[in-house]
């Protein structure tokens, strides 16, 4: 349909296969395919799109990109993903702890500590929630091994939210990131209570 010049079929076609991709675990097609009906997002009347999410598109072309270790792209989506969500303070925390974690991955230091630092600001401590714990945890592991005595207060802050709202998944993490952070600084007893309990 791109090809042919019909850029509506082309669009919905387009989130259509990306949609495919993405269940069959072809990440490489999928980033492409939401590539594709991103660009092609203001080309096409909104009548077409008005049944479309962009922010969720942007959020998983950049999950599709971290897949397959495109970190630089990854980080690219997400950008835009934030300036899509900026009125909404605890999305956009959100979407920069996964930004911290892309430009980690992508060895850019300082945009790294820039985004966790920013996403742990906007998401507030209370009243509980995943996504507080979720960006106390990413900050937590981020900090692991270079500043471990704050990075252990952050992992029990997610630990503790993370119960409270039953984010299992959130708490086996931060209590086996608080492990590592314990073997560096020699609570070892600590390190394997933590890691125990995080594998259970």
């Amino acid at each position: 349909w791109f090809a042919a010049g019909d850029l509506r079929r082309a669009f919905a076609a387009s989130v259509a296969a990306a949609h495919s991709a993405e269940r069959t675990y072809a990440f490489a097609e999928a980033q492409d395919a939401y590539g594709r009906a991103l660009k092609l997002w203001d080309q096409v009347p909104e009548a077409v799109t008005a049944e479309f999410d962009r922010l969720a598109l942007l959020e998983h072309a950049a999950a599709a990109a971290a897949a397959i270790q495109s970190y630089e792209a990854a980080g690219s989506f997400v950008r835009s993903a934030i300036e899509a969500a900026r009125d909404d303070p605890i999305h956009t925390g959100v979407l920069h702890e996964r930004l911290g974690r892309y430009s980690f991955l992508a060895a850019d230091t300082p945009q790294a500590d820039a985004a966790y630092r920013e996403a742990e600001r906007l998401v507030p401590a209370h009243p509980p929630t995943v996504e507080r714990a979720r960006v106390t945890a990413g900050l937590a592991q981020y900090l692991m091994g270079s500043q471990n005595v704050e990075a252990i207060a952050l992992c029990g802050e997610s630990i503790d939210v993370a119960r409270a709202v039953g984010a299992t998944e959130i708490e086996a993490n931060a209590l086996v990131s608080r492990s590592g952070c314990r073997i560096g600084t020699g609570d070892l007893d600590g390190a394997v209570e933590d890691a125990t309990r995080g594998y259970e």
